[in-house]
């Protein structure tokens, strides 16, 4: 199923540094064709406190900004604010390299080597420029040259508007996460996961699939239905014949951090003892869908009542 190989449906961060800025809006869209980007804003009021989750694309297009009233709105009103990890963090470095400074000729099978070897003849890369990295983050490469040619942009993203606008302010920014435990998910694949990555999806014809199918996230985030988005997340479970790669991707990278995300936002309400107001922001799709594995319903599941104030 490749289609989970590039869509960012799957939340996994794009971001590898911070930026101090923020998108600003398009001139080529009057206010009434403008998206309504309203990420399913909802709310959750428990005790003292009040948490507001908001769903993101980790990319983006001029065109969605600003955001809407009730988003702004909900920002100013926020004593921190919460990304799946702090963006303002760095990855730690030595995850983007393979380990004991070994090259991809000594780290993989011969097979495997070859085949990547004769793929890279058909991709925007070098094996000078890759050959001690990490398959994680030769994975994060090719997703995002993918990115580059589709219609959105990484600078535009969703995740670094609010975060230059709680930077500006100076309002706390952390993470549900350890940057360490996302760099691992993204960065540090099991041995299996990488060897099928480098036969079955390191190759040209799945970059151009990748491009088709950023442009078509773009295309289901941009028009903000819930049912849509819930949707094409269930397009994207594995069937039967999926390898190691799928299977990862969605059991790992968008299931288990779907439930991780909320156990976190459970944990953040019931510990903080100050009144406090809470933004939290997230991929879009793990707030979203039928499994009981969504944000949502993890929350709910566990006895929060969410107020959507995107209806």
């Amino acid at each position: 199923m490749k289609k989970i190989i590039i869509s960012a449906i799957t939340s996994i961060i794009l971001l590898l540094t911070a930026c101090e800025g923020a998108p600003t809006s398009s001139d080529t869209y009057s206010e009434n064709e403008r998206p309504y980007i309203h990420g399913l804003i909802s709310r959750i009021n428990y005790g003292e406190h009040t948490l507001y989750l908001f769903g993101s694309m980790h990319a983006g297009d001029s065109s969605w900004y600003p955001l809407p009233a009730r988003v702004m709105d909900a920002m100013s009103r926020a004593d921190v604010f919460y990304f799946e990890y702090n963006l303002n963090d760095r990855m730690p470095p030595a995850m983007f390299f393979l380990p004991e400074d070994l090259t991809l000729a000594e780290y993989l099978p011969t097979d495997v080597y070859e085949q990547f070897v004769t793929n890279l003849e058909y991709l925007p890369f070098t094996y000078e420029q890759l050959y001690r990295l990490s398959v994680g983050h030769i994975w994060l490469l090719l997703r995002n040259r993918a990115i580059l040619q589709s219609r959105v942009s990484h600078n535009l993203s969703i995740d670094l508007y609010v975060l230059g606008f709680a930077n500006r302010r100076r309002i706390p920014v952390r993470g549900l996460t350890s940057t360490h435990i996302h760099a691992s998910y993204i960065l540090s694949f099991p041995k299996d996961v990488e060897l099928d990555f480098l036969t079955n999806y390191f190759n040209a014809g799945r970059l151009s699939d990748g491009v088709r199918e950023i442009n078509l996230l773009a295309d289901t985030y941009e028009r903000q239905d819930e049912n849509e988005i819930a949707s094409f997340v269930s397009l994207q479970a594995p069937d039967e014949n999926a390898g190691p790669f799928e299977r990862y991707f969605f059991d790992i990278i968008a299931t288990q951090r779907s439930v991780n995300f909320a156990q976190s936002i459970a944990h953040i309400l019931t510990r903080e003892q100050e009144p406090t107001t809470f933004f939290v922001t997230i991929g879009i799709a793990h707030m979203v869908g039928e499994r009981d594995t969504s944000v949502f319903n993890v929350l709910s599941d566990k006895g929060f009542e969410i107020v959507h104030l995107f209806e």
